[in-house]
C-alpha cells in the first residue's frame, strides 16, 4: 500500500513538473502561446488536485492502520502462520466473524505440510 502511494505521488510530481515546463515554455514562445499556457495550467492544477487526494487518502489509510501490516515475505510468517497477512484488520474481522480458514472445519491445516 505504501509503495502504491509513493508511486502515485511520484507520478503526480512528474505531472506538476511537466505542467510547469509547459507554462514556462508558453511564456517564452510566440507560436502556440495560449495553447501551451492553457495546457500547462490544466496539467499543473490536475497534478495538485491529485497530490491533495493522495496525501488525504495516505493519511486516512495510515490512521486506519493499513500501513502497520507486514507483507507476507518468504520466511516471515505469511498467510495463517502467525504473522503477515493474518494481522491485517480485514483478516482479523473475518476471523472474529468465523469466516476465516479455521472455520471451514474438517481439515487440519498442518496436515498438508
Amino acid at each position: 500500500m505504501v509503495f502504491q502511494l509513493d508511486m502515485a505521488f511520484a507520478l503526480e510530481l512528474l505531472a506538476l513538473a511537466a505542467g510547469a515546463a509547459l507554462v514556462i515554455w508558453g511564456l517564452h514562445t510566440t507560436v502556440g502561446k495560449n495553447l501551451a499556457l492553457g495546457a500547462g495550467v490544466l496539467v499543473a492544477l490536475g497534478a495538485i488536485a491529485g497530490m491533495a487526494g493522495t496525501v488525504y487518502y495516505g493519511i486516512a489509510y495510515h490512521e486506519a492502520g493499513h500501513f502497520d501490516v507486514k507483507a507476507a515475505a518468504p520466511g516471515g510468517g505469511g498467510m495463517g502462520h502467525g504473522g503477515g497477512m493474518m494481522k491485517c484488520p480485514m483478516m482479523e474481522k473475518m476471523m472474529k466473524e468465523g469466516a476465516g480458514p479455521e472455520s471451514r472445519g474438517g481439515e487440519d491445516h498442518s496436515a498438508h505440510h
